[in-house]
């Protein structure tokens, strides 16, 4: 058997973070780059975006950090397919605005064709106008979600009250790889230009408001095994045209590539 059959048989577990509340247990991958710090022209892409008023509207290329209220929808040759997989997070931010927190709305699929963001003052932070804002997302459109991830343990009771009226599958999860990535991205570009912005008041550690999974469980079946290894993959097999997807992983789901990894670059993971 050579090694690339080998690779392929071992995949269903190689890059996978299995980290929704059922399981309650993850494999972290780690990702070979080189020193080279990101700038922002790295992290920005070409976007076009259309409101959310009664009729949408497209409209020329925005900047990170100027989108409250509007649909960004990912373009270029880059741009992926729209995903029925969403992820959500409604929390305060290092910003204070007239006295009070910022507090912002962020939907992006696991694609990220596109991405929304919408402040709300903090006497309107509630589960019916979450609901408000996630309904006018939906109805704006083409591809409608099927489920909808969210992270946060402090706003699980107000996001569960939100989506329980929307025709989506609400799920608790840990696998926000594309908010996750965005948040980071926010955190180190947006956030800091903000008038108003107060780094003592970021989270302390990325983690600080994940679900609170405590209570340990067996690991599925599929995952089980003797004995375990490291291993790696080169890049451009995770990508389009290459060996491994979403459909012939397995189990679980893989994780969102770095934007501008090389090709050749290994992917390294947990067999």
């Amino acid at each position: 058997m050579n090694s690339l059959k080998l690779f392929q048989i071992c995949v269903g577990v190689l890059l996978i973070l299995l980290c929704d509340q059922t399981t309650n247990s993850f494999v972290v991958p780690l990702v070979h780059q080189s020193n080279t710090k990101p700038t922002t022209s790295m992290i920005e892409r070409s976007l076009t975006r259309s409101s959310l008023s009664s009729t949408p509207s497209t409209a020329t290329t925005t900047q990170e950090g100027s989108e409250d209220g509007i649909v960004i929808k990912a373009t270029g040759k880059n741009a992926k397919s729209p995903s029925t997989d969403w992820e959500l997070d409604c929390y305060s931010r290092p910003v204070v605005v007239d006295g009070k927190k910022l507090w912002e709305i962020l939907l992006i699929d696991s694609t990220e064709s596109f991405r929304y963001v919408k402040t709300l003052p903090s006497n309107q932070v509630n589960s019916k106008e979450l609901r408000r804002v996630i309904e006018s997302v939906i109805d704006s459109v083409e591809t409608k979600p099927d489920t909808i991830r969210f992270f946060r343990g402090a706003m699980f009771n107000m996001i569960n009250i939100a989506l329980s009226d929307v025709s989506v599958v609400a799920k608790p999860s840990r696998c926000t790889f594309a908010l996750s990535s965005w948040l980071e991205q926010r955190h180190a570009i947006v956030y800091p230009a903000m008038e108003g912005y107060r780094g003592s008041m970021r989270e302390k550690g990325q983690r600080a408001t994940f679900l609170d999974i405590r209570v340990p469980r067996k690991l599925p079946d599929a995952l089980r095994g003797e004995k375990y290894a490291f291993v790696g993959l080169p890049a451009f097999e995770f990508l389009d045209g290459g060996s491994i997807s979403s459909e012939n992983i397995g189990m679980g789901k893989l994780c969102t590539l770095p934007r501008n990894l090389p090709a050749d670059a290994f992917i390294q993971g947990v067999v």
